[in-house]
């Protein structure tokens, strides 16, 4: 049935929207990326980075991470992915992106904000990958003191899932554990469960100063 408020890539509602799609996919190999950030780019170096997202999300596009400012004060830095820093708002990419607003998921599948190639290979966040980053200084008292802009590149990220990060932080009390049923056909390919195993002893202390 036709809906006229449900136009998404490859619903066949929409030529227009269509010759788009088609359009995007093709840019995949030479994309034509340019970074207009690259001068401002902070080097974020070491700091840990946390992505805290369920092991369905199809690009992972913020992450968190605390410094020790001293005097009992910790900055608090929000990373988001950059990806509009590398193209302008006339490239295919940002019409799509603007026709879609956000990524939808239904039962059978996803519709993606940007395709899976830009995200996957240049935007979502993980090591080695450009960022927008929103810090705030707080005090003890968790009054921002300080604040800024600035766009960097992230070199240490750790995944995690909202479960395995209230664990860690010791809110887990009444979560509701994961379960996964599979009914009929071909059973699916299951990402490995990310974990907070991996983290070291400094880390799990940030985790829980952010949740302080």
């Amino acid at each position: 049935r036709f809906d006229s408020h449900l136009l998404l890539p490859s619903s066949q509602h929409s030529k227009p929207l269509e010759q788009l799609m088609t359009k995007v996919m093709s840019m995949d190999e030479k994309p034509g990326f340019v970074d207009s950030m690259a001068h401002l780019r902070k080097d974020w170096g070491n700091l840990t980075v946390f992505c805290i997202d369920g092991e369905g999300a199809h690009e992972i596009d913020d992450g968190v991470s605390v410094e020790d400012a001293g005097n009992g004060e910790h900055w608090v830095h929000i990373h988001i992915a950059n990806p509009t820093a590398f193209f302008d708002h006339d490239n295919p990419l940002a019409k799509m992106a603007r026709h879609m607003t956000e990524t939808i998921y239904m039962p059978e599948r996803a519709f993606v904000m940007l395709p899976r190639w830009s995200t996957k290979k240049h935007f979502s966040l993980q090591a080695e990958r450009p960022v927008l980053t929103f810090s705030a200084r707080l005090n003890s008292k968790g009054e921002t003191v300080e604040q800024k802009i600035q766009p960097g590149f992230i070199r240490n990220v750790k995944f995690l899932t909202p479960t395995e990060a209230a664990r860690i932080v010791g809110v887990a009390a009444g979560l509701m554990p994961d379960v996964v049923l599979r009914i009929g056909g071909e059973i699916p390919h299951h990402e490995p469960k990310k974990t907070g195993k991996h983290l070291l002893d400094h880390e799990i202390e940030m985790l829980k100063k952010l949740q302080t």
